[in-house]
C-alpha cells in the first residue's frame, strides 16, 4: 500500500512540476541540493549492489528453462 501511495505522490509531482531528470531533482528542489545529491548516490550504489543478484537470478531462470526444454 505504501508503494502505491508513494508512486501516486511522485506522479502528482511529475504532473505539477515537470522536471528533466530523475526523482532526485524533486528532492533538490523541495528539500536541499545536498539531500538530492546524497539520495542520488545512495540510489546508484544500491543498484550496483543489487545488480549482480539480478544477473544471477536471470542466469538461474535461463538454466532452468533450458533444462525444461530438453525434457
Amino acid at each position: 500500500m505504501f508503494r502505491y501511495l508513494m508512486m501516486q505522490a511522485l506522479a502528482e509531482l511529475a504532473v505539477m512540476y515537470p522536471i528533466n531528470g530523475a526523482f532526485t531533482m524533486y528532492i533538490c528542489r523541495f528539500i536541499d541540493p545536498s539531500w538530492g545529491f546524497a539520495c542520488g548516490w545512495q540510489y546508484g550504489i544500491s543498484w550496483l549492489t543489487v545488480l549482480p543478484f539480478e544477473v544471477s537470478a536471470a542466469c538461474n531462470v535461463r538454466m532452468i528453462l533450458a533444462m525444461l526444454d530438453q525434457i
